[in-house]
């Protein structure tokens, strides 16, 4: 949790904490990451691969209501800093 306060920037920091989480395996975690992480000011690019891997969490780990949740994220994500 430190290192990612300390360097907020550094997506592959993000991508350790957000694996650590996944193998603890609290999922509720796990989604509160992705959510941080996706709110950070990060490259479009990085944030495509962030929402990705929220997605393919998702799909092996929640139901279809949380899938669609995380595209309705990506959607509002790509409306508000693209259109």
């Amino acid at each position: 949790e430190g290192i990612v306060s300390n360097y907020p920037k550094r997506a592959d920091l993000w991508n350790v904490f957000i694996d650590m989480e996944l193998k603890t395996g609290n999922i509720d975690n796990v989604r509160r990451l992705f959510d941080r992480v996706i709110a950070l000011d990060f490259k479009p690019r990085q944030v495509r691969q962030f929402f990705k891997r929220y997605l393919e969490f998702e799909q092996s780990q929640g139901d279809a209501d949380k899938v669609e949740e995380v595209k309705n994220k990506a959607r509002a994500y790509v409306e508000s800093r693209f259109v």
